[in-house]
């Protein structure tokens, strides 16, 4: 069974799963929960709704400790956060603090291709973890690096992939994996043993998550397949940022059912608090974070 301490640290058999704090950001509260009258919504919300309309959203990246490689999910905003005024592109104070340097990451697996999990790959126009080759879909790359895509976009998300993949593209360090359906109906794809790069479309075209497992043990890292903890309760509830609504639902209901049968862990990067789990309930999900010891 999966152990907890007393930080967010969660162990999957051999594997050690660190939360690495990239910091926060605040979001419009039409942003987070699109199409939500405010009269269910703010009771929903209670204190957590501020002066200005906000809610505080974590940017959490995990570090993930295996016998082969040194495995970094998604890379948070980097200095990034400074154009957006966001108290966030933390990532490499965290990564320190924990003990490790940007040449110490093997692999930097990205879920998909926001601005909030690219930022922090690329520092004075180099690859920020230099020993990392970089993984993720190919329907993904494919996505973020079409410039006829990328025309249709607003700025904010079009910028930072036009800045960042080029770069890391220059410097020969990314791997894309085909997550098409395959003859025995797998979505998935191995990046180093224990670890699991699956996809999980709507947020993104290629959103994907990541599962971990070991010691009869397993843990998935939701990525951006649900962005508050509402959503466990509200499955229907979408972001603005969801590229098909319909979708994310879909991946969403899916990998909660999925969860809740097997009792595997969960780590949304959006929902502060550490590893938790969910189980069935009236309202779509219960969700209980990990109990500290």
């Amino acid at each position: 069974m999966s152990e907890y301490g007393r930080s967010p640290v969660l162990q999957v058999g051999e594997i050690t799963c660190r939360v690495l704090s990239d910091g926060a950001a605040a979001y419009p509260k039409e942003v987070l929960f699109s199409d939500v009258d405010d009269d269910v919504l703010l009771p929903e919300l209670g204190g957590r709704l501020d002066a200005d309309g906000t809610v505080q959203s974590a940017y959490d990246c995990v570090l993930l400790e295996t016998p082969s490689a040194t495995v970094l999910v998604d890379a948070g905003l980097g200095r990034l956060a400074e154009a957006a005024g966001a108290p966030a592109g933390h990532l490499d104070t965290s990564l320190t603090r924990a003990g490790y340097s940007p040449e110490d990451v093997d692999v930097v697996v990205l879920t998909h291709a926001h601005p909030d999990h690219i930022g922090g790959l690329v520092t004075d126009e180099k690859p920020t973890f230099p020993n990392a080759r970089h993984v993720l879909s190919s329907v993904e790359w494919a996505t973020w690096t079409d410039p006829s895509t990328l025309n249709r976009l607003p700025e904010f998300l079009a910028a930072p992939a036009r800045a960042i993949f080029p770069v890391l593209e220059k410097h020969d360090c990314v791997e894309t994996v085909d997550l098409s359906m395959g003859a025995a109906g797998s979505m998935e794809s191995e990046v180093v043993t224990g670890v699991h790069l699956r996809a999980a479309p709507g947020h993104t075209p290629g959103h994907c998550v990541v599962s971990v497992s070991g010691g009869g043990a397993t843990l998935t890292l939701l990525a951006d397949t649900l962005v508050d903890e509402l959503q466990f309760r509200h499955l229907d509830w979408v972001c603005a940022f969801d590229h098909v609504a319909d979708q994310t639902v879909r991946t969403r209901t899916r990998l909660l059912a999925e969860a809740a049968e097997t009792g595997s862990d969960l780590f949304a990067y959006h929902i502060g608090g550490g590893f938790g789990r969910v189980s069935a309930a009236e309202d779509g999900f219960a969700w209980q974070v990990a109990r500290r010891v």
